[in-house]
């Protein structure tokens, strides 16, 4: 069976130049075997007659449904991250564009990013596949006939490496002896987290093994994310630091 290949990525920020790189991509994955459809192509028809952003990605969305796989190009995309999130609720697998560094510079990996499509379409064809159901918005329904929610794929828990939790989880259990269980949350100042992931890093990227270096910066990573949603006051006081600073601005 041919597999059937979505191809996402960004195409407001720049759409004459976006729309050649999903072209590109999409005569790559024809070479490869793959039957792909390229949204992009709406640009062209855009120019004849122009429609509503609306209508364009639901008639996107339609044609993501019976695809086996999801390609996403690299790039920032509201729309390609509603697609993103229609696929996951779908039970369409994601692939993203692979890179490597060659000298100074990243280059797209192609031969990584096939194998990792043809590899998750394989995969995806031995799971029961849902179909969200129109009359029943926000509600899966299998093919065996069980439903549920689709709230809980906006995150995929599934795909975090087991490593991270046990490490992290064995530093927080160190930390747990010496300081008390959730001693973090009473609150650390932003500062300090950030300087202790620098620091960790730092050592990791020298060879020091005297510690878990990766663990304890995550822990601390985790501890900012906790205090942008739990700690207003803390976040507020790291903003505050320089208050008459303006943001960078980027030339070339």
């Amino acid at each position: 069976m041919t597999v059937k290949v979505y191809v996402a990525g960004p195409y407001s920020t720049n759409p004459v130049g976006n729309t050649h790189t999903a072209i590109w991509w999409t005569n790559k994955l024809l070479d490869e075997g793959f039957a792909p459809f390229c949204p992009h192509l709406s640009h062209y028809l855009e120019e004849k007659q122009s429609r509503p952003y609306q209508d364009w990605l639901a008639f996107d969305l339609e044609w993501l449904k019976p695809c086996d796989v999801l390609l996403r190009i690299k790039g920032p995309s509201a729309g390609a991250d509603k697609e993103e999130l229609f696929a996951t609720a779908n039970g369409i697998p994601i692939v993203y564009e692979q890179e490597y560094m060659h000298g100074e510079f990243l280059h797209t990996d192609v031969e990584l990013t096939v194998a990792m499509l043809k590899d998750a379409a394989q995969t995806a064809s031995r799971k029961p596949k849902p179909v969200v159901a129109p009359e029943q918005p926000g509600i899966v329904t299998y093919e065996s006939g069980a439903k549920r929610s689709t709230t809980a794929e906006t995150s995929r828990f599934d795909l975090i490496p087991f490593e991270l939790l046990q490490r992290v989880g064995a530093t927080l259990q160190e930390g747990a002896r010496k300081y008390g269980e959730y001693n973090w949350q009473r609150g650390v100042p932003l500062s300090h987290c950030i300087n202790h992931a620098f620091q960790h890093l730092a050592k990791y990227t020298a060879g020091d093994t005297s510690e878990d270096h990766l663990a304890h910066a995550a822990c601390n990573l985790a501890f900012l994310m906790y205090y942008e949603s739990h700690n207003p006051d803390l976040v507020a006081e790291w903003q505050n630091r320089f208050p008459h600073a303006e943001p960078p601005h980027f030339t070339g």
